[in-house]
């Protein structure tokens, strides 16, 4: 009987590594689609009306368990009071105006009847031009009113510091809650 020599040894421990990744890919995709159609069951299941929040890291609640978060909070009052409505939080930690635009398509393909609009602190944080944060929150209330006429909107507004630009942001605040498409005012 021939010894195996080192390269073979080293090939086959190699090929046996690989299979073992392969297999656990394999069945952490499995796992992720069975709870993505789980969650999209029981989703689909729960016919509440929604309240939709989407916002920054204040309203993910970063740092925090999931249960303490803003959204949350919301949720076990709603429900003490007896209320039929049901709590969604697409708050991202670090998130922009720009980044909620480009997820409110997505998540506006279930009826919303609340939208709570918490962008925009990033903007200010990073610098960014006022002009796009209030023209990518004027989109995200508009495209909201056109696939969700009766909901209601509360925008939500950190107050800048003196040294990022307070008036630039507040005008931007005031053109948004005064302009058209929005029901919100002063």
């Amino acid at each position: 009987m021939k010894i195996p020599t080192k390269r073979w040894r080293r090939q086959y421990s190699l090929g046996r590594a690989i299979a073992r990744n392969v297999t656990f890919f394999a069945a952490t995709v499995f796992a992720m689609i069975f709870v993505l159609f789980a969650s999209n069951a029981s989703i689909a299941a729960d016919d509440r009306p929604v309240i939709l929040f989407i916002g920054t890291s204040l309203t993910a609640g970063y740092g925090l368990p999931s249960q303490e978060a803003f959204p949350s909070l919301i949720q076990k009052e709603i429900d003490a009071e007896g209320l039929n409505f049901r709590v969604v939080n697409a708050g991202v930690s670090g998130d922009t105006s720009a980044g909620g635009l480009r997820r409110i398509d997505w998540l506006l393909q279930s009826p919303v009847s609340v939208l709570v609009l918490e962008l925009g602190a990033n903007d200010m944080l990073r610098g960014l031009d006022p002009d796009a944060m209030r023209q990518n929150l004027t989109k995200i209330i508009e495209r909201t009113r056109a696939t969700n006429p009766n909901a209601k909107l509360l925008v939500a507004a950190c107050a800048p510091r003196r040294t990022w630009g307070q008036l630039t942001f507040r005008s931007s605040n005031r053109r948004i809650r005064t302009s058209p498409t929005s029901t919100l005012h002063s």
